[in-house]
């Protein structure tokens, strides 16, 4: 069959299975989404800074690595003539953060690709300059993530932002995620917490909460059992549209990040 992609997923006892067929090609895997109970479940955790537990937040990944559902993550890091792009390690130390909290749906991000993109300015200011992104290179499949000097809020300039999930406004199935030199160790999982659906949430221990306060830390916060089951929806749609393709598993080397290539981007 030629450009035929069927996606079957049968629930068994809180396991998923995903298969996706191109071609001759079948890619079958399993994948561990605890629909109720188990992890998906409120549990304490710790935090000294308020002597006491946390309830219903589910912050421990306890799925194994093999289980998880490796998906893709395509890195755009724009640089101008005065600013560097941001580094890998600076990246992959958000990335780790995300991980972490999103182990608890069984879901593992890796960098695929890396790509440096020379443009005028490193700092987006505008919804033009965010639709100019990534217009010409948004794709099923993957997670787009483009790492900027500085990103205004377009809301209430000249304010910083720290990061953004952004939808291109003359087609919103395209979007992708900005993230400014400023994004904390966090910014990147809430990112990705309003890719898999999640709008701003009011839990006092949700990673999605942008209300400021100074308890729960914000390396404690996380995403909550209710946020957890929206995910869970979120991704399964997202699979059988084929918006996320999960990667197999020889596609993928523990750790690694793609090769560093120039590239030009128009503002």
């Amino acid at each position: 069959m030629n450009e035929v992609r069927r996606a079957i997923c049968q629930r068994r006892g809180g396991l998923i299975r995903v298969m996706w067929a191109r071609g001759i090609q079948l890619v079958a895997l399993s994948v561990t989404l605890t629909l109720g109970g188990g992890v998906g479940s409120a549990r304490g955790v710790e935090d000294t800074a308020l002597g006491g537990r946390l309830e219903d937040v589910g912050a421990l990944d306890d799925i194994p690595t093999a289980s998880k559902l490796q998906l893709g993550v395509r890195v755009f890091a724009v640089e101008d003539d005065q600013h560097a792009a941001a580094s890998r390690e600076w990246f992959q130390a958000r990335i780790r953060h995300a991980n972490r909290l999103f182990g608890v749906i069984g879901v593992e991000f890796r960098v695929v690709s890396w790509e440096r993109v020379h443009a005028a300015s490193a700092a987006v200011g505008t919804r033009a300059e965010r639709d100019a992104l990534g217009a010409e290179r948004a794709h099923q499949g993957q997670v787009d993530v483009y790492l900027v000097r500085r990103l205004t809020d377009v809301d209430a300039p000249p304010n910083e932002i720290r990061g953004v999930h952004w939808r291109l406004r003359r087609n919103t199935s395209a979007r992708w995620i900005i993230m400014s030199e400023i994004s904390g160790s966090m910014v990147l999982a809430h990112e990705l917490g309003h890719f898999f659906s999640l709008p701003h949430g009011a839990e006092v221990t949700s990673i999605m909460n942008k209300r400021p306060r100074e308890r729960p830390r914000w390396e404690n916060r996380v995403f909550t059992s209710g946020e957890q089951v929206v995910m869970r929806a979120a991704l399964e749609k997202m699979l059988v549209s084929g918006r996320l393709v999960p990667l197999s598993s020889a596609s993928v080397q523990v750790g690694a990040v793609g090769p560093s290539r120039s590239g030009n981007m128009t503002r």
